[in-house]
């Protein structure tokens, strides 16, 4: 499992490298062999479902979004 944050949408971030869009998490957890992406640290500003439905383009197994209060079994 993998949990990485995503704080930006495609396109909508001006300084690249220093936070993820769900397009990039999605990558990382596909290329490191991630069975599970949870994405974290979604800012208001950023839409959930479109940083959850940029990570399931590139991402073949489930993604959710990490909610207050969850608890994640490994």
């Amino acid at each position: 499992m993998l949990l990485a944050e995503a704080s930006f949408q495609e396109g909508r971030d001006r300084t690249r490298g220093v936070h993820l869009t769900g397009l990039r998490a999605g990558r990382v957890a596909a290329d490191a062999g991630c069975r599970r992406l949870v994405l974290t640290h979604v800012p208001v500003w950023t839409d959930p479902d479109v940083v959850v439905a940029e990570a399931r383009s590139v991402f073949p197994g489930p993604v959710e979004r990490a909610r207050p209060g969850a608890v994640l079994h490994v």
